[in-house]
């Protein structure tokens, strides 16, 4: 559970030895350094003195430019293991996590989107060699959590809707529960109610905000206890114009000091840091604040700090769409004032909004729940959703007191409106050790809620326990939005939103019993004895930067004495990293793929880098994903190519495989022109020599900056290749100095993909009105 006294410093000014990591949860070599600088200053947590990197195997010959050098140091270690926690109040010991958010695809929508194809298959076709490692496995559970009771808060008769509740623990050691009392754009009230007997029995409730004439009050999973008593209460009001898109938000803290009985800091708005500090945000709250000791607090948000209003009839593109983005604010005063901002990730690459039958909803990034490891690090685990991959969690991690974050990687989470927080037991294992716990909406067994285990740090979660609704309830709908508290006994209260047709919004508990001491260190070293012989690993690519999050991260099992050249042909295909030459780094540093995982000294929780010969070529290709409507038979999505996204996944380091006809997908180049040049065709080159797509499917489009795009007309032939019979096709009578030209396909076959690019750089390519530079004539 989230404590109230944790160190101010992850790391003292004394020599400490400690288990060092990678940017994602290594635990493995021991190192030691010296002194670390002030949690609250740029690169808190970081070691003055660098540790000794372990050796690694390099090519026999000296790497040439064909493989990018990256850094030789690993990097920053984690900081040493905080010593076992003391509390101020024994009650303070249990305070906990809390969570809030916005609603996602509908389930409807997903199963309708899945009528119309593989909307799950991804970017990227699918790799010729066997795949010997599992994408995503769990471990079994050996001891799980045990259910016990469970009761309705706010019951199905009864006349009070709720949602996303968040607990903690007062210092006189009643539980505190805060809760909204609809979603989105309900004008939803924010309330406060209390237990003084372990969450069997609650008071009436407080009402700290009103909401109003389409004013929403949204307080989600977010409550803490300090170490002085304060309890404060993280919650934002937004005048909704559009669902999830287009609103005017303001934060609240509010703050308790007489044990949430009564609240100050519900009537002025907090002033938000840069870039938030702009007069229309769409931001929310999320998840508990996390106190780092010595007045510094990080309060979990997320949203855009910029918009643009709706242009057009209710279900139009927004004009210029900017996706979310999650992050904290940091605090040095115990939240009086929030100074700074630190963002966790943006995918600037993925497609901005998608459609379902209750209009547009922003994608990639949102609802991060952020806790503190025991060894000092931070972790933050993030909801993800495009059109193309709905319900996928991410995890990132902070050695610094949350100023910097590694690259968030994809986890075998499959969900939504998670919370992320301590075990019961965690306090009873070793120093710098930690049993995580997950709630969130499964969507591998929906609607059930799934709680999951960890004790290496979100590498890998053991096989979920479901909440169950008391006796008697009704069956249908979904239960998700759940938050944390301990009790007496390593026991473990969950209370959660449950989503009944007909009833809608109501709240309800249950409580779960955690293992004793013995038993929870028994399982650790059972854990430990397992992830070592069957590592996971989070294999992104070279490329991260450059495209979608989903199309650049996988999480990947197997056995540690497993050669990493099977991992290289079972998985580089799948994050967008194909084609001769691809090696392996870790931590930059080139990996032998001849040898183990063990042998190369990779170890669970590893990051895995997949990287290949760089490009220069005069044509770097790339795509945007549901740029515009697909067709199956009727319109499932209408996106607009002029507006919707740019392109990415251009591949410096990488090259990939792709199809042209997929979910709405265009297809386009980068390029810059010499003198006098301008480029008049782009031309694709397709597996074999037979496609069939419309003419009338095909759209062609130019811009100047890779986000505004203007539409020019084209003309389509198609030749064949001589010697291996494969189709080209050329889009000819263009004229433009670029530097960024795509085509779109409105179309998706009934009967597989029609034109596969082998080679995104050997198979796209432009030609010039003159030749030269670089590129051919037409």
């Amino acid at each position: 559970m989230s404590r109230s006294t944790w160190p101010s410093r992850p790391c003292g000014c004394t020599p400490v030895t400690a288990r060092s990591g990678s940017r994602s949860t290594g635990r493995r070599s021991r190192r030691s350094w010296t002194t670390c600088t002030p949690p609250s200053a740029p690169g808190a947590g970081r070691p003055t003195t660098a540790p000794t990197r372990r050796s690694r195997w390099r090519p026999s010959t000296p790497c040439t430019d064909r493989w990018p050098a990256g850094p030789q140091n690993r990097s920053t270690p984690d900081p040493p293991p905080s010593p076992r926690p003391t509390y101020r109040h024994a009650a303070v010991r249990n305070e906990h996590l809390d969570r809030s958010g916005s609603a996602g695809l509908s389930l409807e929508v997903s199963m309708q989107l899945r009528r119309h194809g593989s909307l799950f298959a991804g970017l990227l076709l699918a790799s010729s060699a066997a795949v010997v490692l599992d994408e995503g496995a769990a471990l079994a559970a050996t001891t799980p959590l045990t259910p016990l009771s469970s009761s309705w808060i706010l019951p199905v008769g009864g006349p009070e809707s709720g949602s996303a509740p968040a607990l903690t623990r007062a210092l006189n050691g009643d539980i505190v529960m805060s809760y909204s009392t609809g979603l989105e754009d309900s004008d939803a009230a924010v309330r406060v109610r209390r237990s003084a007997d372990q969450g069997v029995t609650w008071t009436p409730y407080v009402q700290i905000f009103t909401g109003s004439a389409g004013v929403n009050g949204n307080a989600a999973v977010g409550m803490t206890t300090l170490a002085d008593g304060t309890i404060l209460l993280p919650f934002t009001a937004g005048r909704v114009y559009q669902r999830y898109t287009n609103r005017e938000t303001d934060t609240y803290v509010a703050r308790s000091t007489d044990n949430g009985v009564t609240w100050t800091g519900t009537t002025t708005p907090i002033s938000l840091p840069a870039p938030w500090n702009g007069a229309d945000v769409l931001n929310a709250t999320y998840g508990r604040i996390v106190d780092l000791g010595g007045g510094v607090l990080l309060m979990p948000v997320f949203g855009t700090s910029t918009q643009t209003p709706l242009s057009g009839p209710t279900n139009a593109p927004l004009s210029n769409p900017v996706p979310y983005q999650a992050g904290v604010f940091r605090s040095l005063d115990n939240g009086l004032t929030w100074s700074s901002y630190a963002r966790i990730g943006v995918d600037d690459n993925s497609q901005v909004l998608y459609y379902n039958l209750n209009g547009k909803l922003p994608t990639a990034v949102s609802e991060p729940t952020v806790t503190r490891l025991r060894d000092g690090r931070l972790m933050a685990l993030l909801r993800y959703e495009t059109v193309l991959q709905p319900h996928a969690y991410f995890v990132s991690y902070s050695s610094d007191s949350g100023v910097t974050w590694s690259d968030p990687v994809k986890t075998p989470l499959i969900g939504r409106t998670g919370t992320l927080d301590q075990a019961p037991c965690s306090s009873d294992l070793p120093s710098g050790r930690s049993k995580l716990i997950v709630g969130y909406l499964d969507f591998n067994a929906f609607p059930k809620l799934a709680i999951r285990q960890s004790f290496d740090d979100g590498a890998q979660w053991r096989d979920p326990v479901y909440v169950q609704r008391p006796a008697g309830s009704p069956t249908t709908g979904h239960d998700y939005y759940p938050d944390f508290l301990e009790l007496p006994g390593n026991k473990l209260l969950v209370v959660y939103t449950a989503n009944i047709p007909g009833v809608g919004l109501r709240l309800a508990s249950q409580t779960f019993q955690d293992t004793n001491a013995a038993a929870c260190n028994a399982d650790l070293t059972s854990d430990d004895s397992a992830t070592s012989a069957t590592p996971a690993f989070f294999v992104k690519s070279g490329d991260w930067s450059g495209q979608s999050w989903n199309y650049s991260s996988r999480h990947v099992v197997g056995s540690s004495t497993t050669a990493l050249s099977v991992l290289i042909a079972a998985h580089a295909q799948g994050v967008g990293c194909s084609g001769a030459g691809v090696q392996a780094y870790e931590d930059g540093v080139q990996l032998n793929p001849s040898l183990s995982f063990a042998a190369n000294q990779l170890t669970d929780g590893d990051t895995i880098e997949l990287r290949g010969p760089i490009w220069s070529g005069f044509t770097t290709a790339g795509y945007a994903d549901a740029d515009g409507g697909w067709l199956s038979p009727g319109p499932v999505l209408t996106a607009d190519p002029s507006v919707q996204h740019k392109l990415m996944g251009f591949p410096k380091y990488c090259d990939y495989r792709a199809a042209l006809d997929y979910h709405g997908r265009s297809i386009g180049a980068r390029f810059t022109v010499g003198s006098g040049q301008m480029v008049t065709g782009i031309h694709f080159r397709d597996s074999d020599g037979s496609w069939s797509i419309p003419a009338s499917a095909f759209t062609v489009w130019k811009s100047p900056d890779n986000r505004n795009w203007f539409q020019v007309p084209f003309s389509l032939s198609t030749t064949t290749e001589a010697g291996s019979g494969r189709s080209i096709l050329h889009f000819t009578g263009i004229n433009t100095a670029g530097p960024y030209l795509k085509v779109n396909v409105n179309y998706m076959s009934p009967s597989g993909y029609q034109v596969i690019i082998d080679s995104m750089r050997a198979d796209v390519w432009v030609t010039c009105n003159v030749a030269g530079n670089g590129c051919a004539a037409t």
